[in-house]
């Protein structure tokens, strides 16, 4: 009998699984676990001096709220507010309320995002958090979900570059589980998670309105890219802070009265002190958390007798006070310190510790090492730097806003001057020669002293000290900063080479060692790539050679070095070739216990990396079109995609029921598709891994695929003898082709779409017409299976290999075999076109690929390397790649040209039949290592492109490869390339002019001409709409709206009862929502040339290529600019800006907002064609006064009862808006505030309280039912620097008083808001009722009701005259110039005040004030004319 003391086996066994489970979860839960959101919560309240509830509890009772938290419209509640509004406090009171209200009944998630900390500033770290907060607090059972995924793939499935797709599936599968109890979803602070925003944005948009038991709360800055995207959620509710001005005030000064308390407790002062601090914090927070927060800061250094004269230096508003800060710092003793601190903080990759400081800003020696001395240090930075357990950040979002320039404040520049004096080349360069010097001074051998080379990385524990605290940073960016430090020169500088050189001759291995130690081999990888390519430029071949061997040998050995720190030193050079550069280099670090060593290569094979994962023979491959991802197709039933630069598998897509046989990426990389033998095609989201379409149609195994270039169609070839094409977006099955007796092995279409090529086990070869589904031709030749086709990039020349051992090569028009290509030994199964048709690459059963002329057929290369069959080949769009996928489980990537392997990609459990590079993969880098698309990414998010971007093999060879193309070549691009090729000199670049594709006038007769109706009107009725009276009439919205000036938005239409223009009459189509041009030429069986030649076609300026658009430099247009302004802005005459923007119209009311226009042409404009070379001025006669003259009738708006007070002498009153209107108008909600009314008429609030007595400076809301006033006439003296009198002398229609000046100006305006006014005689400096220049003053009659709107022109006025000031003047001069001038500048065409003051390096403000006469706004500085420049 057992003891009774004793298990059972069975429940022995069941309490050891239940051990284990139990542990496995608590792997999963450190893996997922980057923070904990509640402590973060918990930190956020310690450093803002504790949660006050009267500072929040006001949001509790908001109807916006109770409708978010009732279910009464809407899931998501955004709060939204300006910086420094509390946001963060608000939610943290909210969350705290829920707890105690719903903690027992409903789940309660939430994330505080903060842009100054890398571990909370990203969308991965968001879900991490909620997920985490969700598993382990709130539903514990839910960890179910986390664990598919983290069994499968360890912390690499959390922290890896997959993550998002691992995390959002696991959230999405949360969100679905029907145990899931109601939950709140809380983030905090949308604008600061600055990694990968755009996913988390669509994530919640598209969530949101899901899941009826999940509500999400978010908050953020007003920020537009935010508000686009949380548009799209369906059911959304706003909560603007700015809109609840009262109650948020009030809040502030309750958090007001609570810091004094603190003050008055700890600097002991007297009522008297205690009441001043709180006026002046009363009467300047405007509603700013942030501001009192940062000026109570200061107080608390100051003594309790200096606070209340030092209280009213600090300025209200942020940037105020932090332009306080700035000034503080520089009367330090310790200016340039300070300053060198905050120009590192403010460009660093992540938040650096203590430690790290001094190994990148050159402290004071006996700081060093200090702790205390260096937090002291930081703290002499002001209130812009903040510490939080020895890390370094800024205090707010808004702190390092400023320094950047980010902000609103006026002296952004002079603050960027201040911060980077040198330029932030400079800094960048800074750190990574002093992270070079720390490396090269702390690193060497076995730096933890783990002594054993097999010492496993999860047994190593950080030493305390950590012998690496001071280059932790350093050792994972100094390439990233060497890269920044020459952003903007075409090669190093010969002292960096030779310190980089230095570096890796004598610390690498120690460099890779410390990377194993620091979990950053990936990103060690991938900076010695990004460091090849950046010296690939440079002649020092010896450094370079060097620098490829050094990434080749990471590449191989990256795997071991990660497992165990020092086999950088045993296996890594055990193993390396005998010819490899770091076996020569380091061999003395060999291990001297090995007597006999084994016998290696004798060089690098040809193979960079090996992709290692299926389980079955890889069959065929494909690389998106940016080259950032490869996708393999296998036997062994699975997808994978992977990142080719690391060889890291990012996704495995699982759906097929077979073995899968083809993939193939669309041209925009947004969707992937796969064929299979279960006889389906699957299309998949290659960022989430889900299978968006399974296309089911096939009679037997399907095995090819392809996507047309536009990414429209998709076809497939099959067993069963047939090819289908299909609409990838509906599933659709479009045609059916047939024709084929036999297999139908490999499908490929033309560039440009209008056919397609399939080859068979029939061992033919068709040609389609993919549109109408008939065979063109019938290519006959092969005698064996035809095993895939190829067409050229210009459609000139078909490829077809075969199991005859042949590649031959067709002309598709003609159907004759221009060449029969014989070398290999064995079947042929895969064959690809370089992108310029210069090589041509084939796949074979002997296991090795060539490469051919196709011209003449010799053989360029071989390539051996693979272990079984290659049974697909594919070159990168730039050609300089080669892909090749093989039996052995294997896809290669070669140098095509010297004939290495770049790389081995495993993880195929079989093998691989196809491989494919996207037809625009683009052009490496040879700068960076990277894809063109990914480096110019980065230069769109800059204000203007360098020159050296401009010049970059980048932008030429796109150029190059556009107008080479019939579909892309374009006369005016080719001008600007010329222009641009000219201009820098660089050479290479030339391409043959392609012949225009000729339009088949069969297909559709031209639209019939037609003849205009002159002077139709419409009269207007209740409720029409532009749309509604388009649709009505048989005219075009567009020309509706320009015939007659109105927005697009439609908003000014006139009111029912008065008449608009009509345009002629027209076929129309009506356009419903996500419909395109191409539903319009399907309707119509038009092609893309006659949709675009149609002359009622409104076509924009900006091209549809974003290749041509980057020929030029581009502007984003910025609220309220309008066209003179930005040609003064970016020193362009106005003449020149329409004719770079040809679609301007020349009153620019068609001006949008967040629109690219171009600003400067490169190269010569006079060389650009169409230019005119002098443009005929314009003058405008001012009339002579006709003081008995009556005016036209124009009519007069209808008013409301003037609000109480309001002032009569005002030429322009305003209705409030009408409750209804607003009600159905939501971008207009809320329109009735001061602020916003005060921004429709541009005028300030305080104008509006002064003219309007019956509003209230607390409470400022317009009244429905009553009109303000606006405008007088005593404002004309300060918008045309003239006095009343001379407005009344040159006008006298105007009468002879201000208050018939208002009158008259207000009974006289036309319709449209405006009207003209004399300000100036024309060739005299001085007024005269003889002769004026023309003045429009705009009054736009609706607020703004989008985001994209277009601006309105404001005064022009005629050039001054000429007069003498100073001695010797090179040419006229303007009025009030300096008489001291010693210096003069006469100014040229495309001259502005701020280029003019910088190129002679003076102040600004000083060559106004020199120049009196150019206007403070530089409205007038006149071609030709001498303005002073040093006095």
């Amino acid at each position: 009998m057992a003891s009774s003391n004793t298990l059972p086996a069975s429940n022995h066994q069941h309490y050891e699984t239940k051990a284990l489970a139990q542990h496995k979860d608590e792997q999963c839960l450190t893996h997922l676990q980057a923070t904990d959101p509640r402590h973060d919560k918990d930190n956020i309240e310690l450093r803002k001096g504790g949660l006050l509830r009267e500072s929040y509890c006001w949001v509790l009772s908001h109807d916006n709220f109770h409708r978010w938290r009732d279910n009464r419209d809407g899931q998501l509640l955004w709060v939204r507010g300006d910086p420094g509004k509390g946001k963060t406090m608000l939610l943290c009171g909210i969350i705290d309320e829920l707890e105690k209200d719903t903690a027992r009944t409903d789940n309660i998630a939430f994330f505080f995002c903060q842009a100054t900390d890398d571990r909370l500033s990203n969308a991965t770290a968001v879900l991490r958090g909620l997920i985490y907060l969700l598993v382990t607090k709130q539903q514990p059972e839910l960890i179910s979900h986390v664990r598919e995924s983290c069994y499968g793939l360890g912390k690499e499935g959390f922290q890896g570059p997959t993550s998002w797709v691992v995390l959002s599936k696991i959230f999405t599968n949360i969100l679905e589980d029907p145990k899931l109890r109601g939950t709140y979803l809380i983030i905090d602070a949308l604008d600061e998670c600055t990694g990968d925003r755009d996913l988390l944005l669509d994530l919640i948009a598209s969530k949101s309105s899901a899941y009826p038991k999940v509500k999400w709360l978010v908050s953020s800055r007003n920020w537009p890219d935010i508000e686009e995207s949380l548009n799209t959620a369906t059911q959304k509710i706003n909560l603007r802070l700015e809109l609840n001005e009262e109650s948020v005030s009030a809040a502030v000064t309750t958090y007001i009265q609570s810091e004094i308390d603190k003050l008055a407790k700890r600097k002991k002062y007297n009522n008297d002190t205690r009441d001043a601090v709180k006026r002046y914090l009363d009467t300047n927070a405007h509603g700013t958390f942030l501001w009192v927060a940062l000026v109570c800061q200061e107080l608390a250094k100051i003594s309790r007798w200096e606070a209340v004269e030092i209280l009213t230096t600090f300025p209200p508003g942020l940037d105020a006070i932090y332009e306080q800060m700035r000034d503080k710092i520089n009367k330090s003793r310790n200016a340039k310190l300070l300053q060198r601190i905050l120009a590192v903080i403010s460009v660093v990759y992540r938040p650096i510790t203590l430690n790290e400081l001094p190994a990148l800003v050159d402290m004071p020696n006996c700081s060093s090492g200090n702790v205390e001395d260096l937090t002291e240090i930081v703290g002499l930075c002001g209130s812009f730097l903040t510490l939080r357990q020895h890390t370094i950040s800024f205090v707010h979002q808004s702190a390092k806003d400023f320094l950047l320039s980010n902000g609103t404040h006026q002296d952004s520049r002079d603050v960027v001057n201040w911060v980077f004096p040198q330029g932030k080349d400079d800094v960048h360069d800074s750190i990574f020669s002093r992270s070079l010097s720390a490396m090269s001074t702390i690193l060497h051998r076995d730096i933890y002293g783990l002594k054993l080379p097999g010492f496993p990385i999860n047994g190593v524990q950080t030493p305390c000290p950590d012998p690496l605290a001071t280059v932790r940073y350093s050792c994972v960016f100094w390439v990233d900063h060497l890269r920044e430090s020459i952003s903007d020169k075409d090669t190093p500088q010969r002292n960096t080479l030779v310190a980089v050189q230095t570096f890796l001759e004598q610390k690498y291995l120690c460099w890779l060692e410390a990377l194993s130690l620091l979990r950053a081999m990936s990103e060690g990888v991938i900076a010695i790539r990004k460091l090849e390519g950046l010296l690939e430029r440079t002649h020092q071949r010896q450094l370079t050679t060097f620098i490829r061997d050094a990434h080749r040998f990471a590449l191989s050995y990256r795997w071991i070095i990660e497992q165990a720190p020092l086999q950088a030193y045993t296996s890594a050079l055990v193993f390396a070739p005998l010819s490899s550069l770091m076996k020569k280099r380091f061999k003395t670090e060999e291990p001297s216990w090995i007597s006999v060593k084994p016998v290696v290569e004798a060089d690098w094979n040809a193979c960079l990396q090996t992709l290692e994962g299926h389980s079955d023979s890889v069959t065929s491959v494909a690389f998106s079109a940016d080259g950032q991802r490869l996708a393999s197709g296998s036997r062994d039933h699975s997808v994978k995609i992977w990142d080719p630069a690391s060889g890291q598998c990012l996704q495995t897509l699982q759906g097929h029921s077979n073995l899968v046989t083809s993939v193939a990426f669309s041209a925009d990389g947004q969707r992937l598709a796969s064929g299979s033998w279960d006889r389906t095609v699957k299309i998949w989201d290659p960022a989430s891994g889900q299978c968006l379409q399974t296309l089911q149609g096939h009679r037997n195994w399907v095995n090819s695929v392809a996507f047309s270039a536009d990414g429209q169609r998709l076809a497939s070839g099959s067993r069963d003898r047939t090819v289908k094409i299909w609409d990838p977006a509906s599933g659709q099955c479009l045609q059916t082709l047939q024709g084929h007796s036999g297999s139908v092995t490999s499908v490929a279409y033309s560039a440009d779409g209008q056919r397609l090529a399939s080859g068979s086990h029939d061992r033919t070869v068709k040609i389609w017409d993919p549109a109408s589904g008939q065979c063109l031709q019938t290519l006959q030749g092969h005698s064996g299976s035809v095993t895939a086709v190829a067409f050229s990039a210009d459609g000139q020349r078909l490829a077809s290999s075969s199991h005859d051992r042949t590649v031959k090569i067709w002309d598709p028009a003609s159907g004759q075999c221009l060449q029969t290509i014989q070398g290999h030994s064995d079947e042929v199964n895969s064959v690809a076109f370089s992108a310029d048709g210069q090589r041509l690459a084939s796949g074979s059963d002997d296991r090795t690929v060539k490469i051919w002329d196709p011209a003449s057929g010799q053989c360029l290369q071989t390539l051996q390397g693979h272990s079984d069959w290659v049974t697909a080949v594919a070159f990168s769009a730039d050609g300089q790649r080669l892909a090749s996928g093989s039996r052995d489980r294997t896809v290669k990537i070669w140098d095509p040209a010297s004939g290495q392997c770049l790389q081995t990609l495993q993880g195929h459990s079989d093998e691989v039949n196809s491989i494919a590079f996207s037809a625009d993969d683009l052009r490496a880098h040879g700068a960076s290592g990277q894809y063109c698309d990914a480096i110019v990414a980065t230069w769109k998010n800059r204000d203007n492109y360098t020159d050296a971007q401009k010049c970059s093999d980048c932008e030429l060879g796109l150029g190059k490869a556009q107008l080479s193309s019939p579909f892309g070549y374009d006369a005016e691009a080719a001008a600007g390339f010329f222009s641009l090729t000219q201009s820098s000199k660089k050479t290479g670049y030339n391409y043959a002019t392609p012949t225009s594709y000729a339009l088949n006038s069969a297909g559709m007769a031209p639209p019939p001409q037609r003849t205009r109706s002159i002077g139709t009107q419409y009269v207007v009725k209740a409720g029409d709409t532009c749309r509604t009276i388009a649709g009505l009439a048989g005219v075009g919205s567009y020309q509706l709206i320009n015939e007659n000036g109105l927005d697009l938005s439609c908003n000014l239409l006139p009111p029912a009862g008065e008449s608009i223009c009509m345009p002629e009459k027209c076929e129309t189509f009506e356009l419903v929502v996500d419909q395109t041009c191409d539903d319009i030429m399907k309707e119509y069986g038009m092609t893309k040339a006659q949709f675009a030649g149609l002359e009622s076609l409104h076509k924009p300026v900006v091209q549809e290529s974003w290749r041509l658009e980057r020929l030029v430099s581009l502007r984003q247009v910025q609220p309220d600019e309008y066209c003179q302004m930005i040609s003064l802005k970016f020193s362009i005459s106005v003449d020149d800006f329409y004719f770079l923007n040809p679609n301007l119209d020349k009153n620019c009311t068609n001006l949008w907002k967040d629109t690219a226009y171009c600003v400067k042409p490169v190269g010569n404009i006079v060389t650009y064609p169409g230019y005119k070379t002098s443009t005929a001025s314009t003058s405008f006669t001012c009339p002579t006064p006709q003081p008995t003259a009556s005016a036209a009738p124009i009519p007069i708006r209808t008013l409301h009862p003037k609000a109480p007070g309001t002032v009569n002498e005002c030429f322009l009153h305003r209705n409030a808006w009408e409750s209804s209107f607003m009600a159905n108008n939501p971008l207009f909600a809320g329109g009735n505030n001061c602020t916003s009314w005060a921004s429709v008429g541009d005028v300030t609030i305080q104008q509006l309280l002064e003219w309007n007595p019956s509003l209230s400076a607390t409470k400022c809301e317009f009244k429905p039912g009553s009109s303000y006033s606006f405008f007088n006439c005593t404002q004309f003296p300060l918008n045309f620097n003239i006095t009343l009198s001379t407005v009344l002398t040159l006008n006298p229609w105007h009468g002879s008083t201000p208050t018939t000046c208002n009158q008259n100006l207000w009974t006289r305006m036309n319709m449209d808001g405006f009207i003209q006014l004399c300000v100036e005689r024309a060739g005299t400096g001085t007024p005269s009722p003889a002769t004026t220049s023309k003045a429009s003053i705009s009054t736009p009659t609706k607020p703004p009701t989008s985001t994209q709107r277009p601006t309105t022109a404001t005064s022009s006025i005629t050039k001054p005259p000429a007069s003498t000031a100073a001695p010797n003047p090179p040419a006229p001069t303007q009025p009030g110039v300096s008489p001291s001038c010693k210096k003069w500048h006469v100014v040229v065409g495309g001259d502005g005040c701020w280029a003019i003051s910088n190129q002679y390096s003076i102040a600004l403000e000083d060559f106004y004030k020199w120049n009196p006469g150019v206007r403070s706004d530089c409205g007038a500085l006149w071609k030709d004319y001498a303005v002073c420049v040093g006095v």
